[in-house]
């Protein structure tokens, strides 16, 4: 068989101060996959963040065009498509969390020649091999009749440790800032997930629509080769993405050893009706410095309406538990979350007053697809931008890309504009952000 060329392309990122931030990780893991199962393919991939003139950097050549776009890469995504389309007669293949909530729309307004729904390994692998598009689970193309074909969903991988970690020997790590780390133990940082997927239901995250509400995780063994082989690179911090990856506490107890010996650090998000002392305690044994928590907002009403599951007291408990260890707390709060009231606002600033947080991470609620309040607007009483490129929607912005009606109006937004004022002010992370435009 043929070998075939396929060039996978990294957007740039509107949401992003810096470009080239850090390894284009889905993408490496894309390659390294098809590189182990199949030997009829050439990958290269090809970082377009960054560049000014990345049209030149691309290949036209090539037998096939990967893209992986979330929500706020999409214009950008139909530009480098028409680009391709226009000048190359590979065929033009798109997934990620967004096109897998909008498939079809993304037929329409992209014109890609296939979207990847759900998880890509296996998918790509088939299209690549020259399977015919009817007989590939998980895509949506266009037939012989210009009509648009939605295939059902190819179950996902049962064992996750047969994908292959991401190999990135042919990397420059110090190309990436966002890599770098001034610490005796290690020379880089790097952001490995552990798991796929959320069993929880939030109604502001795509995670259901994309893992449906699957859980899957590397055994520990796989996640300690994968840390020699990091080590190698001189990589000895590890930014843990996973949304669940200290849940599973008799993992983190096989790789305590594996941490210790190598006085490895590390840190990752953690909910906060899974903190216990006895998982806090193996946490700080084992090198975790400092854990994100999403918050998200400090009044039990909002919670509930969020379907966060979880408690302001809970919070509390947990923050006092990593205080009591010495491990750092980071918070996510959302500012403009859907029926908002001046009273669920105001707790939320005096829970951030009160509570002894390091660090806020600030982001304006955006309704990405897939989640819930996107597609039931009405019900949250939230007006969407009806853009197909979705242009203005940034998961940390200068302004809200979307309008709440409330009935307390002005006096919401004045108490929103404290909360905003405090929370910059006490941010140790001094983020580029003007909230200005938020506040009328």
């Amino acid at each position: 068989m043929e070998r075939k060329n396929l060039i996978l392309l990294q957007l740039p990122s509107p949401y992003l101060l810096v470009q080239k931030w850090v390894l284009p990780m889905t993408l490496i893991n894309i390659k390294t996959y098809l590189l182990s199962k199949t030997y009829n393919c050439n990958v290269k991939i090809i970082n377009l963040a960054g560049v000014k003139n990345w049209q030149n950097l691309i290949p036209l050549d090539a037998d096939y065009y990967g893209i992986s776009a979330f929500t706020p890469q999409i214009k950008v995504a139909k530009q480098v498509i028409d680009f391709l389309k226009e000048r190359s007669k590979g065929k033009i293949i798109i997934g990620g969390h967004h096109v897998t909530a909008l498939p079809v729309e993304t037929m329409e307004n992209l014109d890609p020649d296939i979207v990847i729904i759900g998880e890509g390994e296996e998918i790509i692998k088939e299209i690549i091999s020259g399977k015919d598009l009817s007989e590939i689970m998980g895509i949506a193309y266009r037939d012989n009749k210009n009509q648009i074909i939605v295939n059902d969903r190819m179950p996902f991988i049962k064992d996750i440790d047969n994908i292959p970690f991401p190999k990135i020997d042919e990397f420059n790590l110090d190309e990436y800032p966002g890599m770098k780390l001034l610490s005796p133990n290690s020379k880089y940082q790097i952001g490995l997930v552990t798991s796929r997927g959320c069993p929880h239901k939030c109604i502001f995250c795509d995670a259901n629509n994309f893992w449906m509400n699957t859980l899957r995780y590397h055994s520990a063994d796989y996640l300690i080769e994968q840390f020699n082989y990091l080590r190698s690179f001189g990589i000895n911090n590890f930014r843990f993405d996973d949304d669940n990856f200290a849940l599973k506490t008799k993992r983190l107890e096989k790789l305590v050893d594996n941490f210790v010996s190598n006085k490895s650090t590390w840190h990752c998000p953690i909910r906060s009706d899974t903190v216990t002392d006895n998982l806090v305690r193996l946490m700080k044994e084992s090198g975790c410095t400092h854990v994100s928590i999403g918050v998200e907002t400090g009044s039990d009403k909002m919670l509930k309406l969020l379907k966060k599951a979880t408690t302001v007291e809970k919070h509390k408990q947990a923050i006092a538990l990593l205080k009591k260890y010495g491990i750092k707390v980071d918070t996510y709060i959302l500012l403009g979350l859907p029926l908002e009231t001046e009273e669920t606002i105001n707790e939320t600033l005096e829970f951030c007053k009160t509570q002894p947080i390091d660090h806020f991470d600030i982001a304006t609620f955006v309704p990405f697809p897939g989640n819930e309040i996107y597609h039931n607007p009405s019900k949250y009483n939230f007006d969407i931008e009806n853009d197909p490129l979705f242009s203005n929607f940034y998961t940390k912005s200068n302004y809200f890309p979307v309008k709440s009606v409330s009935e307390e109006g002005n006096r919401v937004l004045k108490m929103q504009t404290k909360l905003i004022e405090f929370l910059l002010e006490r941010s140790t992370n001094k983020r580029a952000f003007n909230f200005s435009n938020n506040i009328k």
